[in-house]
């Protein structure tokens, strides 16, 4: 939903930067503004008390801008690749398995070994279950972890 307040407090933040919001970062902006609101009520929901909440959530917002401006421009060209693809993770390109990495091939290291295996089953995105420590008595089946 649009929030013409949200949009000038964002626009107030990036005033602040050398966003190109009608150029070469419109993609971004366009981006930023559709899912503020989104952004702005989970942040909310987390911290509305806290005395510096307002104060963060404008850092929270320029964080978003530097790692918008920093990011390589290979990173750059494929997310251009993702957009001309539309909706690319409803496609059936994407070949998914998740797997505990100790069960399948004892540690991280091993994993590497494994990746002709993957690619001779199609699989393409790989999902690897918590290698952490769960935390004593609470485990969840890998998400929790104990540090």
């Amino acid at each position: 939903m649009y929030r013409h307040s949200l949009h000038n407090k964002i626009l107030a933040i990036l005033s602040g930067s050398n966003i190109d919001i009608a150029g070469k970062d419109s993609t971004f902006y366009t981006r930023l503004v559709a899912n503020a609101a989104s952004i702005h009520d989970l942040y909310q929901e987390l911290y509305r008390s806290h005395p510096a909440g307002e104060e963060q959530y404008v850092k929270l917002i320029e964080t978003i801008v530097k790692a918008h401006q920093s990011r390589p421009g290979t990173l750059i060209e494929k997310d251009d690749e993702k957009l001309e693809k539309g909706h690319w993770f409803l496609s059936n390109t994407i070949t998914g398995m998740s797997l505990y990495v100790d069960r399948f091939c004892g540690n991280l290291k091993n994993l590497s070994g494994k990746l002709d295996y993957f690619q001779e089953l199609g699989v393409n995105f790989l999902h690897l279950m918590p290698v952490f420590q769960s935390p004593e008595g609470q485990s969840d089946g890998g998400y929790a972890v104990s540090d």
